[in-house]
């Protein structure tokens, strides 16, 4: 008999994750919200909202698992404060357990598009992908060259 869950709200807040066993480095999250159902074989994600004082996620789409996992997921994130620079960032990626194809588009000090294709994501991963940096502002990272050098950006 196939399982049925619902998660209509979950919330939980003031996290903190060791990275190393003796605590010396940890990420503090500050909000986890998640809204999604599993019904049969199809996971769902309405919402997955995750904070912390320097970066925020959203990620929502499906997943079907079973035969070839069909995949559709959309990320968006953005950063407080990487050092000074603030960047934000939109994906998607969609396929299945063959191929699964990547987009994502950054924002910020540098602005660039990612086009890629991972081929035989779960046995033997091969990764092809094209960058299109459009724009570098060289200005915020202290460096007096003209607008784009040496890229050619207008």
């Amino acid at each position: 008999m196939p399982v049925n869950i619902v998660i209509d709200s979950a919330y939980a807040q003031n996290i903190t994750i060791n990275i190393n066993k003796d605590s010396s480095e940890s990420t503090e999250i500050n909000d986890i919200k998640l809204s999604a159902s599993l019904r049969e074989s199809a996971l769902h994600i309405d919402q997955l909202n995750i904070e912390s004082p320097d970066w925020e996620i959203d990620l929502s789409g499906s997943v079907i698992l079973k035969n070839n996992y069909s995949t559709e997921l959309n990320i968006e994130w953005s950063s407080a404060d990487l050092s000074q620079y603030n960047y934000k960032g939109q994906g998607v990626i969609s396929g299945n357990a063959n191929k699964l194809t990547v987009t994502h588009v950054l924002d910020g000090t540098v602005s660039a598009q990612l086009n890629g294709v991972i081929m035989n994501p779960v046995n033997k991963p091969e990764w092809q992908a094209n960058i299109d940096i459009k724009n570098i502002i060289f200005a915020d990272y202290g460096l007096d060259f003209p607008s784009g050098f040496p890229l050619g950006f207008p």
